[in-house]
């Protein structure tokens, strides 16, 4: 059996802890989607992410024939 650091058990740790804790509002959440669906209420707001990295989209198409 191989030895686990303290930082590795902080790390497994906390990540538990945080599952634990937020199980519970996954459920909620749904619960509230759900409501919202049902209820025929339209979508007024949109997130959006601006993540760096990956390639420019114009790399990721090749117009050329062939």
């Amino acid at each position: 059996m191989s030895k686990i650091s303290r930082r590795d058990w902080l790390r497994l740790s906390s990540v538990g802890g945080l599952c634990g804790a937020t199980s519970g509002w996954f459920g909620l959440l749904a619960e509230r989607a759900r409501a919202a669906r049902e209820s025929g209420k339209q979508n007024k707001s949109c997130i959006l992410l601006w993540m760096a990295g990956g390639p420019a989209q114009s790399h990721t198409l090749d117009l050329k024939p062939g």
